[in-house]
Protein backbone atom coordinates (compact mmCIF):
# COMPACT_ATOMS: atom_id res chain seq x y z
CA UNK A 1 0.00 0.00 0.00
CA UNK A 2 2.78 2.45 0.92
CA UNK A 3 4.85 1.61 -2.18
CA UNK A 4 1.85 2.35 -4.40
CA UNK A 5 0.80 5.52 -2.56
CA UNK A 6 3.16 7.70 -4.61
CA UNK A 7 3.74 5.44 -7.60
CA UNK A 8 1.09 3.77 -9.76
CA UNK A 9 3.53 1.11 -10.98
CA UNK A 10 6.20 0.43 -8.35
CA UNK A 11 7.03 -3.06 -9.65
CA UNK A 12 7.66 -1.58 -13.10
CA UNK A 13 9.71 1.39 -11.92
CA UNK A 14 11.75 -0.94 -9.70
CA UNK A 15 12.73 -2.84 -12.85
CA UNK A 16 13.31 -0.11 -15.42
CA UNK A 17 14.36 3.07 -13.62
CA UNK A 18 18.15 3.56 -13.78
CA UNK A 19 18.58 3.92 -10.01
CA UNK A 20 22.18 2.73 -10.23
CA UNK A 21 23.10 5.85 -12.22
CA UNK A 22 20.68 8.27 -10.58
CA UNK A 23 19.77 7.75 -6.91
CA UNK A 24 22.30 5.10 -5.93
CA UNK A 25 25.07 6.50 -8.12
CA UNK A 26 24.68 9.99 -6.64
CA UNK A 27 24.26 8.87 -3.04
CA UNK A 28 26.45 11.01 -0.78
CA UNK A 29 27.37 8.07 1.47
CA UNK A 30 28.34 5.83 -1.49
CA UNK A 31 31.99 6.85 -1.08
CA UNK A 32 32.26 5.19 2.34
CA UNK A 33 29.40 2.67 2.32
CA UNK A 34 27.35 0.80 -0.21
CA UNK A 35 24.15 2.71 -0.94
CA UNK A 36 20.78 1.02 -0.61
CA UNK A 37 19.79 -0.72 -3.85
CA UNK A 38 16.55 1.22 -4.17
CA UNK A 39 15.34 -0.49 -7.36
CA UNK A 40 15.84 -3.99 -5.97
CA UNK A 41 14.03 -3.09 -2.76
CA UNK A 42 11.12 -1.49 -4.63
CA UNK A 43 10.83 -4.49 -6.98
CA UNK A 44 10.93 -6.96 -4.06
CA UNK A 45 8.29 -5.11 -2.04
CA UNK A 46 5.93 -4.76 -5.01
CA UNK A 47 6.40 -8.35 -6.20
CA UNK A 48 5.80 -9.63 -2.68
CA UNK A 49 2.59 -7.57 -2.47
CA UNK A 50 1.32 -9.21 -5.67
CA UNK A 51 2.34 -12.71 -4.55
CA UNK A 52 0.67 -12.30 -1.16
CA UNK A 53 -2.55 -10.97 -2.70
CA UNK A 54 -2.21 -7.55 -1.08
CA UNK A 55 -2.75 -5.72 -4.39
CA UNK A 56 -6.50 -5.46 -4.86
CA UNK A 57 -8.70 -3.96 -7.57
CA UNK A 58 -9.69 -0.35 -7.04
CA UNK A 59 -12.97 0.16 -5.21
CA UNK A 60 -13.97 3.81 -5.57
CA UNK A 61 -15.88 5.37 -2.67
CA UNK A 62 -18.67 6.39 -5.09
CA UNK A 63 -19.56 5.68 -8.72
CA UNK A 64 -19.74 8.93 -10.69
CA UNK A 65 -21.85 9.36 -13.81
CA UNK A 66 -19.11 11.20 -15.66
CA UNK A 67 -16.84 9.30 -18.02
CA UNK A 68 -13.34 10.03 -19.20
CA UNK A 69 -11.89 8.70 -22.41
CA UNK A 70 -8.14 8.18 -22.52
CA UNK A 71 -6.44 7.83 -25.88
CA UNK A 72 -3.31 5.77 -25.29
CA UNK A 73 -2.71 2.80 -23.01
CA UNK A 74 0.91 3.61 -22.21
CA UNK A 75 2.26 4.53 -18.77
CA UNK A 76 0.69 8.02 -18.74
CA UNK A 77 -2.73 6.76 -19.85
CA UNK A 78 -2.67 3.86 -17.40
CA UNK A 79 -1.61 6.04 -14.46
CA UNK A 80 -4.26 8.66 -15.28
CA UNK A 81 -6.90 5.94 -15.59
CA UNK A 82 -6.01 4.57 -12.17
CA UNK A 83 -6.19 7.97 -10.49
CA UNK A 84 -9.51 8.81 -12.18
CA UNK A 85 -10.99 5.44 -11.24
CA UNK A 86 -9.95 5.88 -7.60
CA UNK A 87 -12.38 8.79 -7.33
CA UNK A 88 -15.15 7.00 -9.22
CA UNK A 89 -15.04 8.17 -12.83
CA UNK A 90 -16.08 5.74 -15.57
CA UNK A 91 -12.87 5.29 -17.55
CA UNK A 92 -12.40 4.03 -21.10
CA UNK A 93 -8.93 3.59 -22.57
CA UNK A 94 -8.49 3.49 -26.35
CA UNK A 95 -5.31 2.15 -27.94
CA UNK A 96 -4.36 1.21 -31.48
CA UNK A 97 -2.28 -1.76 -30.37
CA UNK A 98 -3.47 -5.24 -29.39
CA UNK A 99 -2.11 -4.96 -25.83
CA UNK A 100 -2.11 -2.22 -23.23
CA UNK A 101 1.22 -0.92 -21.96
CA UNK A 102 2.61 1.22 -24.76
CA UNK A 103 6.39 1.43 -24.60
CA UNK A 104 6.36 -0.82 -21.52
CA UNK A 105 5.28 -3.65 -23.85
CA UNK A 106 6.54 -2.56 -27.26
CA UNK A 107 9.72 -0.66 -26.39
CA UNK A 108 11.37 -2.31 -23.37
CA UNK A 109 12.88 -5.77 -23.91
CA UNK A 110 11.45 -8.70 -21.95
CA UNK A 111 14.68 -9.35 -20.04
CA UNK A 112 14.42 -5.84 -18.54
CA UNK A 113 10.63 -5.83 -18.00
CA UNK A 114 8.67 -9.06 -18.19
CA UNK A 115 5.46 -8.64 -20.18
CA UNK A 116 3.47 -10.57 -17.53
CA UNK A 117 4.30 -7.79 -15.05
CA UNK A 118 2.64 -5.22 -17.31
CA UNK A 119 -0.26 -7.60 -18.01
CA UNK A 120 -0.81 -8.11 -14.29
CA UNK A 121 -0.99 -4.35 -13.78
CA UNK A 122 -3.43 -3.77 -16.67
CA UNK A 123 -5.48 -6.77 -15.51
CA UNK A 124 -5.93 -5.06 -12.14
CA UNK A 125 -7.21 -1.96 -13.91
CA UNK A 126 -9.73 -4.06 -15.86
CA UNK A 127 -10.86 -5.73 -12.61
CA UNK A 128 -11.29 -2.21 -11.21
CA UNK A 129 -13.89 -1.39 -13.85
CA UNK A 130 -11.72 0.38 -16.42
CA UNK A 131 -12.74 -0.54 -19.97
CA UNK A 132 -10.02 -1.15 -22.55
CA UNK A 133 -10.74 -0.70 -26.26
CA UNK A 134 -7.71 -2.27 -27.94
CA UNK A 135 -7.02 -2.40 -31.68
CA UNK A 136 -8.92 0.89 -31.69
CA UNK A 137 -7.43 3.58 -33.86
CA UNK A 138 -8.82 7.08 -33.52
CA UNK A 139 -9.74 8.20 -37.00
CA UNK A 140 -10.55 4.65 -38.10
CA UNK A 141 -12.93 3.19 -35.48
CA UNK A 142 -14.16 6.60 -34.34
CA UNK A 143 -13.21 10.22 -34.80
CA UNK A 144 -11.83 12.42 -32.08
CA UNK A 145 -15.14 14.32 -32.18
CA UNK A 146 -17.05 11.05 -31.69
CA UNK A 147 -15.04 10.27 -28.56
CA UNK A 148 -15.45 13.84 -27.31
CA UNK A 149 -19.21 13.51 -27.68
CA UNK A 150 -19.23 10.14 -25.89
CA UNK A 151 -17.21 11.25 -22.83
CA UNK A 152 -17.28 14.19 -20.45
CA UNK A 153 -13.54 14.64 -20.87
CA UNK A 154 -10.74 13.26 -23.04
CA UNK A 155 -7.07 12.80 -22.25
CA UNK A 156 -4.73 12.40 -25.20
CA UNK A 157 -1.78 10.31 -23.97
CA UNK A 158 -0.46 8.97 -27.25
CA UNK A 159 3.09 8.38 -26.13
CA UNK A 160 6.62 8.91 -27.30
CA UNK A 161 7.11 6.49 -30.15
CA UNK A 162 9.06 9.10 -32.13
CA UNK A 163 11.54 11.65 -30.86
CA UNK A 164 10.76 15.25 -31.64
CA UNK A 165 13.59 17.74 -31.89
CA UNK A 166 13.31 21.06 -30.16
CA UNK A 167 13.47 24.22 -32.24
CA UNK A 168 15.05 26.62 -29.76
CA UNK A 169 18.25 28.63 -29.77
CA UNK A 170 21.22 26.62 -28.54
CA UNK A 171 20.05 23.16 -29.64
CA UNK A 172 23.09 21.12 -30.60
CA UNK A 173 25.65 23.14 -28.66
CA UNK A 174 28.18 21.26 -26.60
Amino acid sequence: EMAASTNNMPEICGRICPQDRLCEGNCVIEKDFNSVTIGSVEKYIADTAWQEGWVKPITPPVELDQSVGIIGAGPAGLAAAEELRKVGYQVHIYDRHDRAGGLLVYGIPGFKLEKEVVGRRTGRLEQSGITFHLDFEVGREASLADLRDKHDALLVATGVYRARGLKVPGVGLG
